[in-house]
This record gives structure tokens, C-alpha cells and sequence, in this order.
């Protein structure tokens, strides 16, 4: 039987304001093993709207 892994998303970092920031407003240590981002962000936060940061 194949057994497919998914990915561990860990350490996210929120920002509060529209403009760039050296430093997260709020940084969460974690490690969460998910198929996709979007799947982890609507778990720990159904009501907030989110982007992805530009690395």
C-alpha cells in the first residue's frame, strides 16, 4: 500500500498593516502536517482573509 505524506507547515508569522515590516506583529511556533497551506489556514483561522507574504 502507498502511503502519501503531506507536508509539515510550521512557524507562521502575522503582520497587521498593508505596508512592508522587518518584524511580525505576532510570530505562532508550530508544526502541523497538512496536504496544502490553504487547508492549515482555514483550520486555526476560519474568519480571518489571508495572502501569502513574498519571500
Amino acid at each position: 500500500m502507498l502511503r502519501l505524506r503531506s507536508a509539515i507547515f510550521g512557524n507562521l508569522r502575522i503582520y497587521l498593516c498593508e505596508g512592508p515590516e522587518e518584524e511580525p506583529d505576532e510570530q505562532i511556533d508550530y508544526r502541523l502536517r497538512a496536504h496544502s497551506l490553504h487547508k492549515v489556514m482555514i483550520r486555526l483561522f476560519p474568519w480571518a482573509g489571508y495572502s501569502y507574504a513574498k519571500p
